[in-house]
């Protein structure tokens, strides 16, 4: 606990001597507005400050500030900006699966600037010469395409007190109890199928980087004798073209080709394997269309939206303005929505 403490300390002695920090070019700001020291305790306030859409509408930005000194790294609480058509897929997620959404976010479809206060009133044990703030910043698109960035700041030295200080040194103990923490990796529609078929290709537009990370994943869990394997999570897709029946099936068979690919290369349980599929990703479709360019987008959203069953749909489309608009789909948009996604859970030892 002293030692948490003690960080915390620090990035507030080096957000105030840097009293407003600019993330990025986000319009994202970090200011002190008040810091001092009371006898023995540390009073600190400060704010963050968000100005209107700081990310585009299909994006969601997490922002991590983490404290630096000479020997450990300490996350800071982080802060999410949901742009207004990524926070839709999220619900529709949420939706399909029963699952629960977290509202901790702020909605980057804000009118007015958002300022988020934060206070720390600590005991203020002992003075410090350096430290470093760095802000990751983690930008997600759509499908999970991201863009991971950083910066960092160096803090000056920060000189003790000439006054002496009286200490009246007090012995504590305290045992922690035991707690294995849980980790969840994502990935989300990067292992791609071409149309029709469920075997993977590993050549196949991004899947040789992808194929990389799921071998690193694994190799990393499997070397590390601290780390357990909890669960994988697979969800195979198919594309909205074709007869349904036959989407299902592939959609399925998708699934347990990545399933088969990671157990067989890396002797995973079969009985860690979740398996689902969606027969036909009309919601990955609306969600790209509705951040495209595509000719008569509107038109087509409302074919989507009214027509009774998923094959109606299509034929409608197949007839919009001669086909065209369908001829667009099927070459910019379809082929990313061939694909299998995974979420890979383990746990740390304490």
């Amino acid at each position: 606990m002293d030692q948490i403490k003690y960080r915390i300390i620090l990035i507030l002695l080096v957000l105030h001597f840097f009293p407003a920090y600019n993330i990025f070019g986000q319009n994202i700001r970090f200011d002190v507005t008040e810091i001092k020291e009371i006898e023995d305790s540390l009073v600190a306030n400060y704010r963050v400050k968000i100005g209107t859409k700081p990310v585009l509408s299909g994006e969601a930005l997490y922002i991590t500030p983490v404290l630096a000194t000479d020997s450990s790294f300490y996350d800071l609480p982080p802060i999410t900006i949901m742009g207004k058509n990524k926070l839709k897929v999220l619900k529709r997620w949420a939706n399909n699966y029963k699952k629960e959404l977290s509202t901790d976010f702020i909605n980057a479809d804000i009118k007015n600037d958002t300022t988020l206060f934060f206070n720390v009133y600590l005991p203020y044990k002992q003075k410090t010469d350096s430290a470093y703030l760095t802000v990751n910043k983690y930008l997600i698109g759509y499908r999970g395409k991201s863009t991971y960035m950083a910066d960092s700041i160096n803090s000056p030295i920060i000189p003790a007190s000439d006054e002496p200080s009286t200490v009246s040194p007090q012995l504590t103990l305290i045992t922690p109890p035991k707690e294995d923490k849980l980790h969840c990796v994502y990935s989300k529609g990067n292992l791609y199928f071409p149309i029709g078929r469920s075997a993977i290709v590993p050549a196949y537009l991004s899947n040789p980087k992808e194929l990389a990370r799921i071998d690193s994943i694994f190799q990393y869990m499997l070397n590390n004798k601290n780390v357990t394997l909890q669960n994988v999570y697979i969800e195979g897709y198919a594309s909205p073209d074709g007869v349904y029946e036959k989407n299902d099936l592939l959609s399925k068979a998708r699934a347990y080709a990545l399933k088969d690919y990671i157990k067989n290369k890396f002797s995973i349980s079969e009985d860690l394997f979740v398996i689902s599929s969606v027969a036909e990703d009309w919601e990955g479709l609306t969600a790209i269309l509705s951040i495209s360019d595509i000719i008569k987008k509107d038109k087509i959203l409302e074919i989507i939206t009214s027509a009774s069953s998923y094959d109606r749909r299509e034929a409608a489309l197949k007839q919009l303005d001669k086909g065209l608009p369908y001829l667009s789909i099927r070459h910019k948009i379809l082929p990313e929505l061939r694909h299998a996604e995974y979420k890979i859970c383990y746990s740390v030892k304490d």
